[in-house]
């Protein structure tokens, strides 16, 4: 017995957590990062740029979000964050839930469950474009490099237009009746035009870098600092030494870095936009890293600047875990990258010809709905591109890139391992091309990933985590935005986690006070949609079966499930104030949500 409160003791140092509450006014801010021109940006609580979110691993956030945009719906997604059990906090307007709308308020509430560097932004990608984006940091007391390091560092680089992008004054770029973005007007670090990391002479630092920008990559150099690579969004690598990375947009990385032991000099820390696209190879940012902030931050003279053949080959990393390749498919997806032209004049990007296109009512509501229909991809409609996951197979994704430009993808709800990723140029894309017998035995896992032009990506993952999933190019221009697949992963399994009665009321109103039909009628009872006592007994059966059975390592138990438990009730207050709340029904011949009362 004393072994167990021994290791029960061991296990909370682990586990211990804590309740993060954040509220966010979503307001229109003058600001001017970059030094030269003045716009208005969207940020938070009548400051710019958006604070950052940090915490630690098992930590619970409550964001209470307040949508003060005048004329605009918004939503938050968080980039990178698996949202286990929580896959209506994936903040997907369209997918997950209805967008917030002008004057309304809605509360995220997820845990942490991965540690890593992540960011958070809106899921409209020109509100990203104007700002409303910011880092999320989840830190681990056993990270297995604690001891080689003795202070962080936090960066971030972007890219930003001197227009406004979203709203009645936004650019008239928006026009899209091309595919290929306009060029963006500059490039911050850290939110700003020349960012300064101050640093103590010998002194090693982790240094967390996140291309949180919405259209470029970035090429990310510290001149004469030696770059450590020990993990790679939400997974820990091997130690790989480099002196430069390539940051797509949703790429971030974790280096170590060891300041040299004299102050003679300050450093530049380069970030160059990407030559791909026909952007401007000239455009940099330089910040600096500063030993003596009284000598001089100009005139830096770089001897040998790094070419992109220099830069880091992430497909090379191995993670620290050696996590072995995923047995072979039990489904094998294959979407080629297409572009369609629209009637009007415009383009817009495509997977098998079929431009995502999101649904009038959310595809997770759908999902909950339509009971065991709920495994038929054409109750989706095929304009979201549908792919339905039987529970815990194996995926395996093969994204073939014929057209001269490249793309950057990011998979909601999921890790993936990189097997293979062919050279830009390498003739003919097709399945055929896959060489199996060069998979590596520990590929890299990472939930972004670039494809270069006239190449492909073959990408495999467990389908492990019931919810509505889209693979999506993060870029946020609206050509790019057909660049959508959905993932309704496990469904059957989803219904019985989760019902229409269970999610938030604000989900549920969004939906009613939009575009989406609401029919007012009785509250009788309906098939499809169980009521909040329903909600409650599904949560609590299963820990109390548990507790059950493993009453006498109950302090080992409780230790354990603290985290769940703490975000059990959350969503059990935010689902069922007072008792009692409307219930919702989809109607899917009129592509409606229905509320009973």
């Amino acid at each position: 017995m004393l072994s167990i409160w021994i290791l029960s003791l061991c296990l909370a140092l682990r586990v211990a957590s804590e309740t993060l509450h954040f509220d966010y006014n979503i307001t229109r801010v003058s600001a001017n990062p970059g030094g030269l021109h003045e716009r208005p940006t969207i940020g938070v609580n009548g400051k710019w740029p958006p604070p950052q979110i940090q915490g630690n691993v098992g930590d619970v956030v409550v964001l209470n979000v307040r949508n003060l945009l005048e004329n605009q719906s918004t939503s938050l997604h968080f980039h990178g964050i698996s949202m286990k059990g929580t896959p209506h906090m994936d903040g997907a307007a369209g997918v997950s839930q209805c967008p917030i709308l002008p004057g309304k308020t809605f509360e995220y509430i997820f845990q942490l469950t991965s540690p890593g560097t992540y960011w958070y932004h809106a899921d409209d990608g020109a509100q990203s474009a104007d700002g409303l984006r910011g880092l999320l940091i989840v830190r681990d007391p056993m990270c297995p490099y604690k001891d080689d390091y003795d202070d962080e560092i936090i960066l971030s680089v972007s890219d930003w237009y001197d227009a406004q992008m979203s709203g009645p004054t936004a650019s008239e770029n928006d026009n899209h009746t091309t595919s290929r973005p306009p060029a963006p007007d500059s490039i911050l670090l850290n939110d700003s035009g020349n960012g300064r990391v101050h640093v103590t002479p010998g002194t090693t630092y982790l240094v967390r870098v996140a291309n949180i920008g919405s259209i470029t990559g970035q090429y990310v150099q510290i001149t004469d600092h030696e770059m450590v690579i020990v993990q790679v969004e939400g997974v820990y690598t091997k130690p790989t030494k480099t002196h430069g990375i390539y940051l797509g947009p949703g790429h971030r990385y974790s280096f170590l870095m060891t300041a040299k032991n004299e102050t003679s000099a300050n450093y530049p820390i380069i970030a160059t936009m990407e030559l791909a696209n026909g952007f401007d190879p000239e455009k940099t940012a330089t910040g600096w890293i500063v030993y003596d902030s009284s000598l001089p931050t100009a005139d830096f003279d770089v001897q040998d600047p790094l070419q992109p053949s220099d830069f880091l080959d992430d497909i090379s990393l191995v993670p620290l875990d050696e996590k072995p390749l995923l047995d072979p498919p039990s489904q094998s997806i294959t979407l080629d990258i297409t572009m369609t032209e629209f009637a009007d004049g415009s383009k817009r990007w495509s997977f098998n010809n079929t431009s995502y296109s999101p649904p009038i009512v959310p595809t997770l509501y759908t999902a909950l709905a339509t009971k065991q229909k709920a495994v038929d991809p054409a109750i989706y409609g095929t304009s979201i591109n549908p792919f339905v996951l039987r529970p815990d197979e194996i995926v395996e994704l093969t994204i073939n890139n014929p057209s001269d430009t490249q793309h950057l993808f990011h998979l909601h709800g999921h890790e993936f391992q990189v097997i293979q990723r062919s050279e830009a140029g390498e003739g003919a894309v097709d399945a055929s091309h896959k060489d199996e017998e060069k998979f590596p035995p520990f590929p890299m896992r990472r939930d972004t990933i670039l494809v270069n032009p006239g190449s492909l990506v073959v990408l495999r993952f467990k389908a492990d985590n019931p919810g509505i999933w889209l693979l999506q190019s993060p870029i946020a221009w609206p050509s790019h935005s057909g660049l959508a697949a959905t993932f309704i992963e496990s469904p059957l399994e989803l219904q019985r986690s989760l019902s229409l009665s269970s999610i938030p009321i604000p989900f549920g109103d969004a939906c009613a006070e939009g575009n989406v039909e609401i029919i007012m009628a009785h509250p009788l009872p309906v098939e499809g949609v169980r009521t909040p006592a329903d909600s409650v007994l599904d949560g609590l059966i299963y820990p109390v079966i548990y507790l059950v059975i493993v009453g006498a390592a109950l302090p080992l138990t409780l230790v354990l499930l603290w985290p769940q438990i703490k975000l059990f009730f959350l969503l059990l207050r935010n689902g069922l104030p007072g008792g009692r709340r409307p219930s919702y029904r989809i109607i899917a011949d009129h592509g409606s949500l229905e509320k009973l009362s």
